[in-house]
């Protein structure tokens, strides 16, 4: 009853506030003197910064309170009918707004915890009744969780009054840094069909900031849209893929055209529109497969069957593309549970999932259990396929690669020797799959030091991959980075240089600047300077490496640390 109490009372005063607000209050030049603040000083508080205050679910509730109209009104028209007029004569924030006339505000605006992303096209009632409902949820939780929530909600955080567009720094970093700050992200689903949200350009990238900061992610929707979203999801899985996971930011909808300029041209300075596009869309693929999971978890049901079990292995495979790789194998291993249960167990998909696990087991360092599911996925795919399909040479590469970083060279140079010959035999020799073994085999011969041998792998692997129909830069890039880094290791200098300038080239180009693999030519192209006793190239290149591994891998972990160390040696050297 207190905390009922306690929240009407919250709500009248910011009734009775904004009441006197839009009507005399603000009209008195001597009341803003007397709370300390001018006209020009409350206007100008915020206007280059990003705001770090949110505001408590019940002042969004006295919105629409407020004006009896608003209720059906879309967040666009609340703005544009309410909030502006309400903040007109300051030309402020409404944030702002509440802060200086409602006594006792500091229980109603705090530092934001909860970014909300949302399209303006929606009913702001909708909007409104998801938010309480994430409030009901969280407080079921904790019972004090609701007091402690702070939404960042754009139309009364962003003072409404400001010209449009903002410098291009705002957006690169100011943006950017205040969505880190917050570090939670709602995005609002008012109708997952019509799927606004993924259509609108200030909302795709809200997500992508969000995926790129690692903020947490909350996806929701009204309560019948989810409802209808988890009775299409159990019917048709694909075709819920293809109405979410459909993305392209470069023809998203705006309302203000000085938005898209800055917006677009932040990502083409930036990680490039494919890279925004590839995660977003990557982001939903996963969202949706979890939320299966998560529905047939919660109804309790029993009938784990063989599509379930490819699920869970696609959905495994995402979460490993997108480095969450605990959550990944756990998936698996659910998987191969449920393949363990059928009556056929030696199938395609089944080595599939032990194939996927043995790769994280790998790059985990756990050999020995890694080599046990390799030869697993090797003995079915053999029953299955036969010793002259793709999928198998696939099986005898893995092994090779597993070998070959535990020293066993022999062992691995004789698996790489035969998967090569299947793939030649059913490709021919100019095939990019060919040249992936003809680059494997390359490596190795480095390793053991026999440089010529691996200049020539190399090299025709590098021929293919660039001459190849389908080629992919992605995949040319790594292998000029690779060359670049044979030739500094063999003191060809030079060569180094011109192939490392090509490789950072493509995988700006293809990743975006702030990539991991930019990152890492950056790296590797900085060691190539040390070398050539440019040690001035050298610490700027491994800088913008490391601030690459800072922000996308965080301070602690291996590689940063790694890296980190490698420009302390520089500067020390």
């Amino acid at each position: 009853t207190s905390k009922m109490k306690s929240t009407r009372t919250k709500k009248s005063e910011i009734k009775e506030a904004t009441k006197k607000a839009k009507t005399e209050l603000l009209e008195d030049e001597g009341y803003s003197k007397a709370k300390g603040k001018t006209r020009k000083e409350l206007s100008s508080a915020t206007s280059s910064l990003f705001p770090a205050q949110g505001v408590n679910i019940s002042v969004l509730q006295e919105i629409l309170e407020h004006d009896r109209y608003s209720s059906g009104m879309t967040t666009y028209e609340v703005c544009r009918h309410v909030i502006k007029p309400m903040t007109k004569h300051y030309k402020c924030s409404y944030v702002e707004l509440v802060t200086q006339v409602v006594p006792n505000s500091a229980a109603l605006v705090e530092t934001a915890t909860v970014f909300v992303s949302h399209a303006w096209d929606y009913k702001f009632s909708v909007l409104l009744k998801t938010l309480e409902s994430f409030v009901k949820e969280e407080t079921l939780k904790d019972s004090h969780a609701g007091e402690k929530i702070f939404f960042w909600i754009d139309i009364v955080c962003i003072n409404q009054h400001l010209p449009a567009g903002r410098p291009s720094i705002w957006y690169k970093n100011t943006f950017i840094d205040g969505m880190k700050t917050i570090g939670h992200t709602i995005c609002v689903f008012s109708q997952w069909e019509g799927h606004t949200y993924l259509e609108r350009l200030w909302c795709v990238w809200e997500l992508y900031c969000s995926i790129r900061t690692k903020s947490k992610i909350d996806i929701l929707m009204p309560k019948k849209e989810r409802e209808s979203f988890l009775s299409h999801l159990c019917c048709n899985f694909d075709d819920v893929l293809n109405k979410l996971c459909q993305v392209d930011i470069v023809n998203a909808k705006y309302r203000r055209l000085v938005d898209q300029t800055s917006i677009l041209n932040t990502i083409y300075d930036g990680d490039g529109v494919k890279e925004v596009n590839r995660d977003v869309s990557l982001y939903f693929y996963t969202w949706v497969g979890l939320e299966v999971v998560k529905n047939k978890d919660q109804s309790h049901s029993n009938d784990d069957d063989e599509p379930f079990a490819i699920l869970m292995s696609r959905v495994a495979s995402l979460l490993f593309d997108q480095g969450r790789y605990e959550e990944s194998e756990g998936f698996l291993v659910r998987a191969l549970g449920i393949y363990e249960g059928l009556n056929e167990p030696k199938s395609p998909d089944l080595a599939t999932a032990i194939n996927n696990l043995a790769v994280i087991v790998h790059w985990r360092g756990d050999y020995e259990k890694a080599s046990a599911l390799y030869k697993r996925v090797l003995e079915i795919r053999e029953i299955v396929f036969g010793s002259k399909h793709f999928l198998f040479s696939e099986s005898l590469n893995n092994l090779a690669l597993l070998y070959e970083e535990q020293g066993k060279y022999r062992e691995a140079q004789a698996l790489f020797q035969k998967a090569l010959q299947i793939r030649q035999n059913v490709y021919g020799a100019n095939h990019l799959s060919v040249a992936e073994i003809e680059h494997n085999i390359g490596a190795l011969y480095w390793k053991q030091k026999n440089f010529q041998e691996a200049e020539i792998r190399f090299k025709e692997a590098l021929e293919v991959r660039e001459s190849a129909m389908n080629s992919n830069p992605v995949i040319v890039a790594a292998s000029l980075d690779c060359l670049a880094s044979f030739y500094n290791d063999t003191e060809r200098y030079d060569e180094s240089q011109e192939y490392f300038e090509k490789a950072l080239k493509l995988r700006e180009q293809n990743f975006g600047v702030h990539s991991l693999a930019v990152a890492l030519t950056l790296n590797n192209f900085g060691m190539l300077k040390q070398n050539q006793g440019n040690n001035e190239e050298a610490q700027a290149l491994v800088e913008r490496a490391l601030k690459i591994y800072q922000n996308t891998l965080g301070n602690e972990h291996e590689e940063t640390l790694f890296v980190q160390r490698s420009l302390e040696a520089l500067r020390n050297s």
